[in-house]
């Protein structure tokens, strides 16, 4: 099984930073300086403890967060709840702009994240641009809970293996049991991690399989719209599917091609008859991308009203 590789997900270039100078864009941007590190990983025992092995930045980022006795648990690292409750509440329409949740193991400058090597489950899977539109997201969706539950049993391993200091436990204990465990796994060998699969492993492997293998279908000759959200800019219109940040730019008159499709009769047709009406042909890549990326779907994906068109728009947060 191989995942996709995102090519839009820039983080050197990162495309959700918003634009220099003045804008009247109506495209969401990250406006704080860590961007979609806005949260705060919880961070299983056996990953701390390689970040504590390495000895760099993460290092010294980790033993500040040990330090403080900020979140320490016998199965990992994590934030207070209130860091939580506070990401629960601003999730939604302040997600990358809440400088005051920025990820304690994030740096500025280059190489922002410290931990990489070592990042848990939720961060190894997220991506704010995803090339297979609502399909792509669900594989990524299938492979972040896989890796959650193998974390959960390597966790398991090294609470079996290891024993765990008392909540009152000093700074310097709270680091050597994390790097114990981390030494524990590796002492294991991949024949004993191997034994950990059991039927939830099993599952979530069938489940990340079918997601892979639903990725790319064949571009039905019967499509409707399935746009989540959209602006225009300039003679562009940008348009979303599964996710705001997601945005696919297309021609201004899009619409005049959208307006034809009703589910029952071939897009063809309404390729035609646009550009009937625009005077000139529309690109050939045009329906298969918007295809891809989730704007358009076969009718029987969709719970929709097979008669005309069938958009959802998502309203602005003051709305």
């Amino acid at each position: 099984m191989e995942m996709p590789d995102e090519i839009r997900t820039t983080c050197a270039d990162c495309p959700m930073a918003p634009p220099a100078g003045p804008s009247h864009s109506e495209r969401p941007a990250f406006s704080a300086p860590a961007r979609c590190c806005t949260y705060h990983p919880r961070l299983a025992n056996f990953l701390v403890g390689r970040v504590l092995r390495r000895g760099d930045r993460g290092t010294r980022a980790m033993r500040r967060r040990i330090e403080a006795g900020q979140g320490l648990e016998p199965r990992g690292v994590v934030a207070p709840d209130a860091v939580y409750e506070e990401y629960g509440r601003r999730a939604n329409d302040e997600y990358g702009c809440f400088e005051e949740l920025t990820c304690p193991y994030w740096a500025p400058g280059t190489e922002n994240c410290t931990i990489h090597v070592d990042r848990g489950a939720v961060c190894r899977t997220w991506h704010c641009r995803v090339e297979d539109g609502r399909l792509g997201n669900a594989a990524w969706q299938a492979l972040r809970e896989l890796l959650l539950v193998l974390e959960i049993c390597v966790v398991e391993l090294c609470l079996e293996s290891v024993t765990a200091p008392e909540s009152t436990a000093d700074a310097s204990e709270w680091i050597a049991y994390y790097i114990a465990c981390s030494d524990a796994v590796d002492a294991a060998g991949q024949d004993h991690l191997g034994s950990l699969r059991d039927d939830r492993i099993t599952a979530h492997l069938r489940a990340l399989a079918e997601a892979i293998d639903a990725l790319h279908p064949d571009l039905p000759d019967v499509l409707m719209a399935s746009v989540g959200g959209w602006f225009s800019e300039g003679d562009q219109m940008f348009m979303s599917a599964h996710s705001s940040f997601d945005l696919t730019a297309t021609p201004g008159w899009i619409f005049e091609f959208l307006s034809r499709l009703d589910g029952e009769r071939p897009w063809s047709e309404a390729i035609a008859e646009t550009e009937s009406v625009l005077g000139h042909p529309i690109p050939e890549d045009l329906v298969p991308r918007m295809f891809r990326r989730g704007l358009l779907s076969s009718p029987t994906a969709l719970d929709l009203d097979p008669h005309g068109v069938s958009i959802r728009l998502i309203p602005s947060p003051d709305e």
